[in-house]
C-alpha cells in the first residue's frame, strides 16, 4: 500500500470514528459511572467530513448499545371474549386460556420479526389510526376458524412493560391497554365488556 492510500484510510478511519463518537448523547455517566464531565457535554460532528460520509453510506448511529442498552422491554397479552362467556387468549397462543403469566417468552408470541415490528409499533399512539383496521383482521380471522359459541365478541390488547432496574434490583412491571375492538359494534367496546368478563371469572374463582 503507498503512502497516499495508508495516509487517505487512516483519514477515513478518523474521521468515522470522530463522526460516531459524536453521535452520543450522554457523556456524564457511562454505565452507571460518573465520568466527571457536565451533562451538557457533546463532542462536535466533523462536519467537512459529512459528503464523503454520506455518499459511501457511513451514517452509522450508536443506539442499541451504548451509551447504555435498553432498560425497558415488555410483551403482549391479548384476552379475548368469546360469545360463551368465556375468556381466551386470541393472539400469543390462540385459543388457550388467558392468564397474566410474567414468565411468558415475549418473542414467542410473533410469527416472525415483521409481525413483531407491526405490534410493536401499534402501541405507540402516532400509529393509532391502524389499530382498528388490525382489530377487524383479527375478528375475522379468529372467527373464519372457529364457529358458534366460539366466536370472538370482543378483545383488549395489553402491553406489559418490563423496565430493568440498576444494582440487581426487581424489574418494575406495569400494564397499560393498548386498543379495546368489539367485533361487531365499535360503541359496545365502551362498556369494556372484556375487563367485566374477566373481574366475573375472577369474582367466581373467589368464591368457590
Amino acid at each position: 500500500m503507498g503512502l497516499t492510500m495508508t495516509i487517505l484510510v487512516v483519514a477515513l478511519t478518523i474521521s468515522l470514528f470522530w463522526h460516531n463518537v459524536s453521535t452520543v448523547k450522554k457523556w456524564d455517566s457511562i454505565h452507571g459511572m460518573s465520568t466527571g464531565l457536565d451533562a451538557g457535554f457533546r463532542i462536535p460532528a466533523p462536519d467537512f467530513f459529512n459528503p464523503i460520509y454520506r455518499s459511501l453510506r457511513l451514517d452509522q448511529y450508536w443506539a442499541m448499545f451504548a451509551p447504555t442498552p435498553a432498560r425497558a422491554g415488555g410483551w403482549f397479552w391479548s384476552p379475548g371474549l368469546l360469545r360463551s362467556g368465556e375468556i381466551r387468549e386470541i393472539v400469543a397462543v390462540p385459543g388457550t386460556q388467558f392468564e397474566m403469566d410474567q414468565s411468558v417468552d415475549a418473542e414467542a408470541m410473533f410469527k416472525n420479526y415483521r409481525w413483531a415490528k407491526y405490534k410493536r409499533r401499534l402501541r405507540l399512539k402516532s400509529y393509532a389510526g391502524y389499530r382498528a383496521s388490525y382489530g377487524d383482521w383479527l375478528c375475522k380471522d379468529w372467527n373464519e376458524k372457529f364457529q358458534d359459541e366460539e366466536q370472538l365478541e370482543a378483545f383488549n390488547i395489553y402491553f406489559v412493560k418490563h423496565l430493568t432496574q440498576p444494582d440487581h434490583l426487581p424489574p418494575r412491571v406495569s400494564s397499560h391497554v393498548v386498543m379495546r375492538h368489539h367485533c361487531t359494534d365499535p360503541k359496545l367496546s365502551k362498556a369494556i365488556p372484556v375487563e367485566t368478563a374477566i373481574a366475573s371469572a375472577a369474582k367466581k374463582l373467589d368464591v368457590q
